[in-house]
């Protein structure tokens, strides 16, 4: 078989898959203890949960729900936002938030890959020494870690790094930041800018004009993220030096 008879073949297959997903989706979301209605305006509205029900089509039979569900997801009618941000159409918000999710993104699989990879070839080219169990033992427990455990973690550390780490103070190292809060999260919406201009891109979205400082914002984020990764680029790296 071709390379592109087995692409479209794969590409076909994929569709059953994601209506598979979207169909548990549906069910996991309406046929849950959680009253969508009642997440949006609250159980003391009797009214106001009546009126979102009606709003929403949840009044509807379920197989009606389940059609209008999968006829405006594949239309990509996605409606507005009734949580976030009541009444924005669901498209700003992807708009809104995409550029930065995609930011977060990349630097949580660059860290992943130039830290994983090196640390399993360090392992794979010194199989049964002391820096391979290290390193070995790490890529689990760094694998193994839930990410939103991590994060609470991270944070208490760098809140109180000055208490944890004598004369270490994150807020104030190479640059001065602050630690939890970016001073303006738009200067994510163009993210190239940091490739193309990294001198004046920060301080014209509302920072202080250093690309360190923007790095070091995202640093912490980007760790948690691509922690998982990082283990597994780290066993893959290994099992590949050493079968070399």
């Amino acid at each position: 078989m071709s390379r592109w008879g087995y692409f479209f073949r794969r590409l076909v297959l994929a569709i059953p898959v994601i209506l598979f997903g979207t169909t548990i989706t549906f069910m996991m979301v309406r046929m849950g203890p959680i009253d969508p209605a009642a997440a949006i305006v609250g159980m003391g509205d009797p009214s106001g949960l009546a009126r979102i029900r009606r709003n929403l089509g949840l009044n509807q039979p379920l197989w009606k729900q389940y059609i209008d569900y999968m006829v405006d997801m594949l239309t990509f009618n996605l409606g507005q936002s009734w949580v976030i941000q009541p009444g924005t159409p669901a498209y700003d918000l992807v708009a809104s938030y995409a550029p930065r999710t995609i930011w977060l993104g990349f630097w949580s699989v660059l860290i992943a890959l130039f830290v994983g990879i090196p640390l399993g070839f360090y392992a794979g080219l010194n199989p049964n020494t002391g820096g391979d169990y290290f390193a070995s033992f790490g890529g689990i427990v760094w694998r193994a870690m839930p990410n939103f455990w991590l994060a609470i973690i991270l944070v208490a550390v760098l809140t109180n790094s000055g208490q944890f780490f004598a004369g270490f103070d994150w807020s104030n190292w190479l640059i001065s930041t602050k630690v939890l809060t970016p001073p303006n999260l738009d200067f994510l919406a163009n993210p190239l800018g940091a490739v193309t201009d990294p001198v004046d891109w920060w301080v014209r979205k509302g920072g202080d004009g250093s690309f360190l400082a923007a790095l070091k914002v995202i640093a912490p984020a980007a760790i948690v993220l691509g922690s998982a990764s990082m283990g597994n680029e780290m066993r893959i790296g290994r099992t590949a030096v050493l079968e070399t």
